[in-house]
């Protein structure tokens, strides 16, 4: 499978949308109940403009993103950051993600941040396997505190030392 990982460029605005809006409307994964509109890719891009952010490009088309961003506006967190990636169902188990978080930790690693942060719903079960997988263990959960599509899930906390 051809495919290119360059860094977030806002020429892919559109493909962005359109990678979240798959997730908002056919899973857990994404927490939003209707399909996001342009002004979620803004607040995303403000959000993770000073972290590193990804793009996984294929026939000039972006089919996922990952990036970090701060977990919190005060100081005293400047070390720790949220991760956040979506990749379209059709690339995942070709190691496309592991590659992404490498790059992510890489980048994390050079803004001094040691701490990585993941907020998963529970009914996204190939996310929690593979954030386990890939050094990341469960520190917390809050129940039923979601509810999509008339289910309950809980918010599971996942976090990695790097």
């Amino acid at each position: 499978m051809d495919y290119d990982i360059i860094r977030y460029d806002q020429s892919y605005r559109l493909d962005v949308l359109n990678v979240i809006n798959y997730f908002v409307e056919h899973s857990f994964a994404a927490y939003p109940d209707s399909p996001l509109e342009m002004d979620w890719v803004e607040r995303y891009e403000k959000m993770t403009e000073l972290y590193p952010s990804w793009l996984v490009i294929n026939n000039n088309r972006a089919v996922g993103f990952a990036s970090l961003h701060a977990y919190h506006r005060y100081p005293v967190f400047n070390h720790t950051a949220e991760i956040t990636y979506f990749l379209l169902p059709e690339y995942t188990g070709k190691g496309i993600g592991k590659k992404l978080l490498t790059l992510l930790i890489e980048g994390a690693k050079a803004k001094g941040i040691t701490e990585i942060l993941a907020s998963i719903s529970s009914k996204n079960e190939q996310s929690i396997m593979f954030h386990r997988k890939n050094g990341f263990r469960k520190v917390g959960e809050f129940e039923r505190i979601g509810k999509k599509k008339g289910e309950l899930f809980n918010i599971i906390y996942m976090q990695r030392s790097i």
